[in-house]
C-alpha cells in the first residue's frame, strides 16, 4: 500500500499522501484497534468523504 500511495503522489501530488494517511489512521486506529472515539471518526470521516467526492485533480 505506501508504494502504491507513493506511486499515486507523483502522478495527482502530495494531497493524496494526506487523504490516504487519514483513511489509514481511520481504518487502524478507528476499527481494529477501536481507540478512536465516535466524534474523532464522524469529523475524520466527513473529511475524507469531502475529498472523495470532489473532481479529481
Amino acid at each position: 500500500m505506501f508504494k502504491t500511495v507513493n506511486a499515486l503522489v507523483k502522478s495527482f501530488g502530495e494531497d493524496i499522501r494526506n487523504w490516504w494517511h487519514t483513511a489509514w489512521v481511520l481504518h487502524v486506529e478507528g476499527f481494529h484497534e477501536a481507540r478512536l472515539g465516535s466524534d474523532h471518526v464522524v469529523s475524520t470521516y466527513k473529511h475524507i468523504e469531502a475529498h472523495m467526492t470532489s473532481s479529481p485533480p
